[in-house]
């Protein structure tokens, strides 16, 4: 079994390094745009989808830190769902993500 890390030494290492941070937050925004235009959609189209402006999804791409309901729901008005999962030495546990029809 591989040796692991906790996420809080890893993170730490990380927030210490500017530069480091700098291109992890640049790996992390590049993904979601990237997922984006990989599926022809521009800004616009994620914003109708989502009933949001076109900032406001390009706020999203650039967010260093979003909630996991806007990734969620992101993920979800292109067609995919996102999934959570704790991982511990022993074992794997799949997390549920509230679902927005359910919270109403």
């Amino acid at each position: 079994m591989p040796k692991t890390k906790p996420f809080r030494q890893v993170a730490e290492k990380i927030d210490t390094d500017p530069a480091r941070r700098a291109r992890v937050d640049e790996h992390k925004r590049a993904m979601l745009a990237e997922l984006r235009q990989s599926l022809d959609l521009t800004q616009t189209d994620v914003a109708e989808l989502l009933h949001v402006t076109q900032r406001g999804v390009s706020h999203v791409e650039h967010e260093p830190n979003p909630r996991l309901g806007t990734l969620a729901e992101y993920v979800n008005v292109l067609g995919g769902h996102l999934e959570l999962r704790a991982v511990f030495d022993a074992r794997t546990v799949e997390l549920s993500l509230p679902n927005k029809k359910q919270q109403r």
